[in-house]
């Protein structure tokens, strides 16, 4: 009798997030610096180098690749998700590491993450 290997978090998680770059067209540089994480996040994790990557790091890995956090790991196999109902708070924090990521500001946008925030929202609600 043979028994299955344990589901670990990477053997759920890596296959999946190959598969959504792959289908997105995108590489591991390109969404670490769109989800203004550090360099080389999303290549530790699919490497192996990272074992248990924090939540804020799969969702903003998820959301710049179009799903959540729940379809990386496994909770589910829908891998589009409705779109989320605006949230400034997470829009304005959205906005301000995009802006960090591509080197617009070095420190915290103030009001104009307010305008962008408002510009996501308002891109949110097209059909």
């Amino acid at each position: 009798m043979t028994t299955k290997p344990p589901t670990t978090l990477s053997s759920i998680l890596v296959p999946r997030l190959r598969a959504l770059l792959r289908d997105k067209r995108a590489n591991p540089t390109q969404v670490t610096r769109d989800a203004g994480l550090q360099k080389g996040a999303v290549r530790a994790i699919l490497n192996g180098d990272v074992k248990n990557p924090r939540t804020d790091t799969l969702d903003k890995i998820a959301r710049t690749l179009g799903t959540d956090v729940g379809y990386l790991l496994g909770e589910h196999d829908n891998v589009t998700v409705p779109p989320r109902a605006a949230d400034p708070t997470h829009d304005q924090q959205r906005a301000a590491d995009l802006a960090r990521a591509y080197g617009i500001l070095a420190q915290p946008l103030g009001d104009a993450a307010t305008v962008i925030a408002d510009l996501i929202a308002k891109t949110r609600t097209k059909p």
